[in-house]
């Protein structure tokens, strides 16, 4: 059974405001997570298992004014958030957890809808 793995990085991002670089330089507009979705598929049946996450970048420790771009000033995502982000997704106790939801959901119980329509009457 193989199990392939999608990637979404959604435009949803947590900003500071304010924030002090390792550098002691004072800037706004700071990006310091984002939110992913990893999902899981089993490619012989689809079944799927997912996590969305708010994910974690650079802590403004971690910056100095060289490398710091204002999340206003951004038109797409900068390699160093992507590397942050690849990095979650391809964590193993991540991927190992998806996989074994997958396989749980293989087989079990399904809600579905029958074919007839609302049955009501008064008894």
């Amino acid at each position: 059974m193989a199990i392939n793995f999608k990637l979404t990085i959604t435009p949803r991002v947590n900003v500071l405001s304010q924030a002090t670089l390792s550098d002691g330089a004072q800037v706004t507009d700071y990006i310091d997570a984002i939110v992913c979705e990893l999902r899981a598929t089993d490619e012989a049946t689809g079944t799927d298992a997912w996590v969305d996450s708010w994910v974690n970048l650079a802590k403004p420790s971690e910056k100095t004014a060289a490398d710091y771009v204002p999340f206003s000033d951004m038109s797409q995502i900068p390699e160093g958030v992507k590397a942050k982000i690849d990095a979650w997704a391809n964590d193993e106790h991540l991927r190992e957890a998806l996989t074994e939801d997958v396989n749980r959901r293989i087989g079990a119980p399904r809600e579905e809808s029958a074919a007839w329509e609302n049955q009501v009457s008064d008894i």
